[in-house]
């Protein structure tokens, strides 16, 4: 956190290293001979069957996903071209009876809201009024800890700062907060599109209701 992304080819070096040591090798790391010594009883034997999903939006990590890998993960769009392609996906599910403002809502898919916020802001894709404004939230705080403070809550719920932007409104602008009948829609596609899996990422007081309106709304999209 707060460090650029790592190098394709530190990615691709680092695995290498994981996955010869999980064959039981030894290997080489920063000029040492590295190896699992795990007495027998204390471990699965050697060598150990691991599936590694890269998340690689670009043509270099799917390169070293097709190499080292059994799939890839997007947190966008779905990758095509590979068997095993999964799509994080975040929100919830709207009875439907209700509003996108509800305080359920907001809890469920506060967080979903926040995650995407700062994806268009660390992408430059948020209008410069908007973003100047959102910003102010962050003014106080010295520039060497703004990225902690951005990320408090990072996937589990909306901090202070984000708080007057994600809105019930801009939930479901973004996709976020939907009928049953409008993830059936995405599902479909998903699939369209080379997708094979959907990672749910549920968050909100309520786990179980998230999950299974979740998978109410899959199961009606594959006709169960």
């Amino acid at each position: 956190m707060g460090q650029p992304p790592m190098r394709w080819r530190d990615v691709e070096r680092y695995v290498e290293t994981v996955q010869g040591l999980l064959r039981g090798e030894v290997v080489s790391w920063d000029g040492a001979a590295v190896q699992l010594l795990h007495s027998p009883g204390l471990a699965p034997e050697r060598p150990i069957s691991v599936p590694f999903v890269f998340a690689a939006d670009g043509p270099k990590g799917q390169a070293v996903a097709r190499r080292l890998g059994s799939g890839v993960f997007s947190t966008r769009a779905p990758i095509p071209g590979f068997d095993w392609s999964v799509v994080l996906t975040l929100g919830t599910v709207l009875e439907d009876d209700e509003s996108p403002e509800s305080e359920r809502v907001l809890a469920a898919a506060g967080h979903a809201g926040g995650v995407l916020l700062h994806f268009l802001h660390t992408t430059g894709q948020l209008p410069a009024d908007e973003e100047a404004l959102w910003l102010q939230g962050y003014a106080g705080i010295p520039a060497e800890r703004r990225h902690l403070a951005m990320h408090h809550g990072h996937l589990v719920h909306l901090n202070e700062q984000d708080k007057p932007y994600v809105t019930g409104t801009r939930l479901a602008e973004w996709g976020l907060a939907k009928k049953a009948g409008d993830w059936v829609d995405q599902f479909r596609q998903v699939e369209q599109r080379g997708g094979t899996e959907v990672a749910f990422q549920p968050a909100g007081p309520d786990i179980r209701r998230e999950l299974e309106a979740f998978a109410a709304a899959f199961a009606r999209y594959r006709g169960n």
